[in-house]
């Protein structure tokens, strides 16, 4: 096996991701445009004009939604 292949086998490999000793796993909360915010429990989500998800309630903002 080369030196590049020993590169690209180490980047690729697959770890597993393990939480840190003490914190139990929480499932991730899944923010859509009408949810609940899961800050304030008021609020339901709306896009800004940069289309982030946004509070109007307590201002709480998520990102990353695909066009």
């Amino acid at each position: 096996m080369t030196n590049k292949n020993k590169i690209n086998n180490l980047f690729f490999e697959k770890k597993e991701e393990t939480a840190p000793q003490g914190e139990e796993s929480k499932p991730a909360i899944e923010i859509r445009y009408g949810s609940i915010c899961p800050k304030c429990l008021k609020g339901i989500f709306d896009y800004d004009g940069l289309l982030n998800l946004v509070c109007p309630n307590c201002g709480f903002t998520a990102g990353g939604c695909f066009t």
